[in-house]
């Protein structure tokens, strides 16, 4: 929206962030400077292989004017710390009957407003700062693909609490026809939590992300640099370690996101916190749901855990990947099938089929003989030759189930009729010859594929003009 067009809020409303937003603006700046540093480094260790001469190459530049060196660190700490402090001051935010409003920038000044009927999630974020300062921010994010959120922060935990509370009753109130009438939401209690439905515990978490692909197949990677590191016996050592540290980076980061994962059931949906370094509580309503995927790797099997995660209205997915994003965590990183199953029934409660329960733990064992499925074709057999027998496709009056996979990996994906965008059959050249299709459900967003793969061209051809009329009835219903 044009500034325009943004509709004009009285000064009284508009209120600052906390200070502590100065300060970490300020560091943010320095850690990027600290960063460039630090990949100049690695490159420079990578080409010498050695740490002393690295060092040495850092250091002899600047040997007789470290005074210099030492007052242009001080010149940039300074400069960023007046930075930080003049974004604060004419950094702030307003909530009012037409939405809510963000203003910043020293010299070019910027005003971002989002009104409540495009308001999809709320969610407190709290990186390691944050955490350290007692304070957080407020992500409110619009419906869409490609839309930017809007960041209310930094405020104290309290604070963002009591805003998120006031701004989703404000946003409730409009969905249902009323007016906004917004309150004073500086003097509303913190509701509870909800009832606790899943709580991940560290030996869990720990034993997911042993027997995960990612980290036996970056252990197996390890391994195989340092033998032919030994192998070829050209002193070579700084490689293989700089990628042993890079395989260990990427478990560790999987380990912050998804620790201390709690879900919980509210009026408003399922309740999500997690994080180690960035914290994050987002709460996902069933009705902006648009497809969920229940998956087990194979050595997940000996524990019976499964991971569940989903695709949202907002256009983000809650699934494996916080690029320090927090949006992309799993709804439930690694849970019994009681637990997942509970999960999806409060997102999904009706399935379109007379017993949920029975329908769900058949379709996840891959047992067709009640749950109605189309299965692959045994000529699928030589494109897929361990999972063909388990896969198949469902269509209820409520949304579609795909299944997938033996005892490697099984997978099973719930797709709302309503909330694709559209439906594709596709056919690769050795499908062709095989008389077999894909069946692709293109959504919002997703970043797993929504597509059952190898079926029968027959079957794709018939699924997708069931599905269409599925598609368009259901959309007409809850569109009417």
């Amino acid at each position: 929206m044009s500034t325009a067009e943004i509709p004009a809020v009285p000064e009284e409303l508009w209120q600052p962030v906390s200070k502590w937003t100065s300060v970490r603006r300020a560091l943010s700046v320095l850690a990027i400077i600290l960063l460039w540093v630090l990949v100049i480094f690695v490159r420079k260790l990578e080409d010498k292989d050695n740490l002393r001469e690295t060092l040495a190459s850092f250091i002899e530049p600047i040997a007789g004017y470290y005074w210099l060196v030492f007052a242009g660190l001080a010149a940039v700490v300074a400069a960023t710390a007046l930075y930080g402090y003049l974004d604060w001051r004419h950094r702030s935010f307003a909530v009012s009957d037409s939405g809510v409003h963000v203003r910043y920038g020293v010299l070019m000044k910027k005003h971002k407003h989002m009104r409540w009927d495009r308001i999809q999630k709320i969610d407190v974020r709290r990186r390691l700062f944050d955490r350290l300062t007692g304070q957080g921010s407020l992500a409110v994010a619009p419906g869409g693909i490609h839309l930017e959120n809007l960041e209310i922060g930094l405020l104290s935990v309290a604070d963002c609490q009591k805003l998120r509370t006031e701004l989703l009753a404000v946003v409730a109130r409009v969905r249902a026809g009323q007016a906004p009438q917004v309150g004073d939401w500086a003097s509303r209690s913190v509701e509870n939590e909800g009832e606790e439905i899943y709580r991940l515990s560290f030996s869990r978490l720990a034993g997911s992300l042993i027997f995960s692909l990612t980290a036996v197949s970056g252990l197996f990677s390890v391994a195989i640099s340092i033998w032919l590191y030994k192998a070829a016996e050209t002193g070579g050592f700084w490689a293989p370690l700089i990628f042993a540290i890079t395989v260990a980076i990427n478990i560790f980061r999987n380990f912050a996101r998804a620790w201390g994962t709690r879900v919980a059931v509210t009026p408003d949906g399922l309740h999500m916190q997690s994080g180690l370094i960035s914290y994050q509580a987002q709460t996902i309503p069933p009705g902006r749901v648009h497809a969920v995927k229940l998956s087990q790797p194979g050595l997940w099997k000996l524990f019976g855990w499964w991971k569940l995660e989903l695709v949202t209205a907002d256009g983000m997915n809650i699934t494996e990947s916080a690029s320090g994003d927090p949006n992309k965590s799993p709804l439930i990183p690694a849970g019994t099938l009681e637990e997942v199953l509970l999960a999806t029934w409060v997102l999904m409660p009706d399935l379109g089929v007379p017993d949920r329960e029975v329908f769900l733990r058949e379709a996840l064992s891959g047992d067709f003989q009640v749950a109605g499925f189309v299965p692959a074709p045994r000529a699928s057999r030589w494109l897929d030759p361990i999972g063909w027998k388990r896969s198949g496709v469902a269509l209820t009056t409520r949304l579609a189930v795909l299944r997938h996979g033996r005892w490697w990996r099984r997978r099973l994906i719930l797709v709302l009729h309503q909330h694709y965008q559209s439906l594709v059959a596709k056919q690769g050249p050795v499908q062709r010859q095989l008389g077999l299709a894909t069946l692709n459900f293109a959504m919002v967003s997703s970043t797993f594929k929504v597509e059952q793969q190898n079926m029968s061209l027959t079957d794709v051809q018939q699924l997708l003009e069931t599905e269409n009329q599925a598609g368009k009835a259901a959309r007409a219903a809850a569109n009417p």
